[in-house]
């Protein structure tokens, strides 16, 4: 079932308010966004940035179909963290600025988790 939502989709069709299905279709775009930005890092974004803000929105939408839970506010707290690290990548880019983004950031007191790439030789 790896990638495939058919599931989630078919059970809120039928309970519109099935919070666990309205959560991982959530974190399905979160992690859509997520896999873009994760070679920030290294001052690079994967994919469409429209892409990336339209995710946002799908997620929210499913989001606000929740009801008031731990579960819907760590899932909303996501949504927070990369709509602001999309927005500063944007200035970042339009800055034109040629330090590392992630240099850039801490410049910018912006507090973003930036992962470690490790590249092998094979």
């Amino acid at each position: 079932m790896c990638g495939d939502v058919s599931f989630y989709e078919e059970a809120v069709k039928r309970a519109p308010d099935d919070a666990f299905s309205l959560g991982q279709l959530a974190q399905v775009s979160l992690d859509a966004v997520g896999y873009q930005t994760h070679h920030l890092c290294e001052s690079s974004f994967i994919g469409s940035e429209g892409d990336a803000f339209a995710a946002l929105g799908e997620a929210a939408k499913y989001i606000l179909r929740m009801p008031a839970t731990e579960a819907r506010q760590v899932l909303q707290q996501q949504i927070s963290y990369y709509r602001g690290l999309l927005e500063a990548w944007q200035r970042y880019k339009s800055e034109g600025d040629t330090t590392g983004f992630p240099d850039w950031c801490r410049q910018q007191d912006m507090d973003f988790a930036f992962s470690s790439v490790v590249y092998y030789n094979a």
